[in-house]
């Protein structure tokens, strides 16, 4: 069957060289009822075969054009647009499908329908991988084999990264309706086909966050992680929640506890980057999660601040920071959510209004609990130092050393930095004149020409390393030890 399928392909390769290239067609100005009416149906009634039939083939074949407008009617014109840079993925894709039984699933189906770009494309062939192999391999596509939840084949093309899985076909009902929302729980065709068993199509068009089945309880106990991604989608699409999801969030939330930190903290980090990473920040305090995410930030939640200089409460102000904030940076919202962990630590467990030198304190502890997240060594030592050198803040009268402490230990990720001061001060009564003074301080002292190379300060320091290209102010040497930023171990 393999070589036959090889020729089949290699002929059908050459055939598609002589013809022109498949375009998008813009549908912007085609009659909506016409491109309705063009558009694939759901279909849900009964699973595919496995097999792709001669008719399939053919029309593939000779309707490139047809096929393409056909795939893309249903599709927001905006939308289609926006793909382009997968275009060679989906070809590649599109044209093993016309041998082949594969069918886009998950986020690639749930993207267009949501008006998103995809970032990568999840598969599910019908026939063995075994089969695939060779095919791949004639095609010259590089691709890695892996073996966790599910044996995987990956490889990049279109920049986009492809993950193609094994399911038969008797068993594609059961994969679709055990995934954990019913807006991943859809799988289409390349030729247009949609196989839809939780009626997940509805809710996507009806923007419902759902689990398959419509028991949020039992799909959360399956797997805690799950809890963690519902929150991260509703932090970037525009979704209503399924009312049960919330009670049921809080039920099983204590499964998190017995998961790997690394694989809360790999969640945490897509959280981060989402849109709106105060939306996650709000359910994550209502549904009980902090706790399960680390200690530090559990104790914040219902950390109360007093005096002159609050607003608002501590888990309050962080969510209210990322929303003022509204960046993307995984830098800039770490540093937010876990600035205030150390205040309940220095204020005695939250019994007295003394949060001094929280900065410290929760530099150091956001270091260690990023680590055990899964962060890397680089952004915990980014995110240390964002939070330590806000200390800056609480003087009444800076120094121009202490200026220059800041811009010199900031370097690189000085804007982030930046960023965070301004949204922390913004979210409270301290006057805004203070971060005038401080990006205005900051951005002088971080320009000087009396330079020395950064191979110096590795001999000084024995700790941070810097590239040889690294620049340094010899007179600022003896500051940065005094500060004990970069150059002590944390």
């Amino acid at each position: 069957m393999t070589d036959k399928l090889i020729t089949q392909i290699e002929e059908f390769i050459v055939k598609q060289q002589s013809q022109p290239a498949l375009e998008y067609v813009d549908t912007a100005g085609q009659d909506k009822a016409s491109a309705a009416a063009s558009a694939p149906k759901p279909t849900g009634s009964a699973a595919p075969s496995g097999k792709v039939p001669t008719k399939i083939y053919e029309m593939v074949r000779r309707g490139g054009r047809v096929f393409e407008r056909v795939r893309t009617a249903w599709v927001n014109p905006d939308v289609a647009q926006r793909l382009q840079r997968s275009k060679m993925a989906t070809d590649w894709i599109r044209t093993l499908g016309n041998y082949l039984p594969l069918y886009f699933v998950g986020g690639y189906v749930r993207d267009k329908f949501l008006k998103k770009a995809p970032n990568d494309i999840d598969i599910i062939s019908l026939i063995p991988l075994s089969q695939v192999r060779p095919i791949l391999n004639r095609l010259n596509i590089r691709f890695t084999e892996h073996n966790n939840s599910h044996a995987r084949i990956k490889f990049e093309v279109g920049g986009l990264s492809v993950d193609v899985i094994h399911v038969k076909p008797d068993d594609l009902k059961n994969n679709m309706l055990s995934r954990d929302f019913t807006i991943n729980s859809v799988a289409q065709s390349v030729t247009g086909q949609f196989f839809d068993p939780a009626r997940g199509l509805d809710d996507i068009k009806a923007k419902m966050l759902k689990t398959p089945g419509g028991d949020p309880e039992a799909t959360f106990k399956n797997d805690p992680i799950r809890i963690l991604r519902g929150i991260r989608f509703a932090a970037s699409y525009p979704l209503k929640i399924d009312p049960k999801i919330p009670s049921a969030a809080k039920k099983t939330a204590e499964g998190l506890s017995k998961k790997k930190p690394r694989r809360i903290g790999f969640e945490v980090k897509k959280i981060l980057q989402t849109e709106k990473p105060w939306v996650a920040a709000k359910l994550i305090g209502e549904w009980g999660i902090a706790e399960y995410i680390s200690e530090g930030l559990g104790n914040v939640v219902n950390l109360r601040q007093r005096g002159s200089q609050h607003r608002y409460h501590a888990w309050a102000q962080m969510i209210a920071a990322l929303k003022r904030a509204k960046s993307r940076e995984l830098a800039v919202n770490a540093a937010i959510m876990f600035s205030f962990i150390g205040k309940y630590e220095v204020s005695k467990g939250g019994k007295t209004n003394d949060f001094t030198g929280w900065e410290d304190k929760s530099a150091k502890m956001a270091h260690k609990e990023l680590l055990n997240l899964g962060f890397s060594k680089e952004y915990a030592n980014k995110i240390h130092l964002i939070i330590y050198n806000l200390k800056v803040l609480a003087l009444d009268n800076p120094s121009k050393d202490e200026y220059r402490k800041v811009a010199l230990s900031a370097r690189e990720d000085l804007q982030n930095y930046l960023t965070v001061a301004e949204a922390l001060i913004g979210t409270s009564n301290i006057d805004n004149d203070k971060f005038v003074q401080l990006k205005k301080n900051i951005e002088r002292y971080s320009k000087n020409d009396q330079e020395i190379d950064g191979q110096e300060l590795n001999t000084t320091s024995g700790v941070e390393k810097f590239d040889d290209s690294d620049k340094l102010l010899k007179s600022d040497i003896d500051l940065l030890k005094e500060a004990g930023l970069l150059l002590r171990k944390i």
